[in-house]
């Protein structure tokens, strides 16, 4: 009942990756959600903030690498900004009072509110399990915007 520990799941990941390279697959990467069980089988691999790969189980003279997925890391990041309304990073400071401020400067223009999902106050108040969806939106944004500034 509930999620596999942490051990289980390194063994679960050890098996898939020794049959998927039996089979002549190369598994380069490990990627997961930043669940607590998760992160978890990554401290049994030597998976810490400033080393995120181990020697690969199967190929010694190769790395394998572990990442948590994007549209997850998105979604906790979000719900923690939500949460507490603040959130403090090597690089700054995120701040949901920021992002009120500028939905009500972008009232006399279209650029944010045609991701009407992102300008909603739906997005900044709904409840965990309802912004699913809505993440999906915030990637895609978020996608173009890099892909506006490599363009640059």
């Amino acid at each position: 009942k509930g999620a596999a520990n942490a051990e289980v799941l390194q063994k679960l990941i050890l098996e898939a990756i020794i049959l998927l390279e039996k089979a002549g697959l190369h598994v380069h990467i490990v990627v997961t959600d930043g669940g607590v069980w998760n992160r978890g089988m990554w401290k049994l691999f030597g998976i810490y903030e400033d080393n995120v790969g181990c020697t690969h189980p199967v190929h010694q003279n190769r790395n394998l690498w572990f990442a948590s997925d994007f549209p997850h890391l998105i979604k906790t990041t979000w719900s923690r900004v939500l949460k507490q309304q603040i959130l403090e990073t090597p690089d700054g400071t995120v701040n949901l009072k920021y992002w009120k401020l500028l939905l009500e400067f972008d009232e006399r223009t279209l650029t944010i509110k045609s991701f009407n999902e992102l300008a909603s106050p739906f997005f900044i108040g709904t409840k965990h399990k309802d912004r699913s969806g809505i993440i999906t939106v915030f990637c895609s944004l978020l996608i173009s915007t890099i892909l506006i500034i490599m363009a640059i």
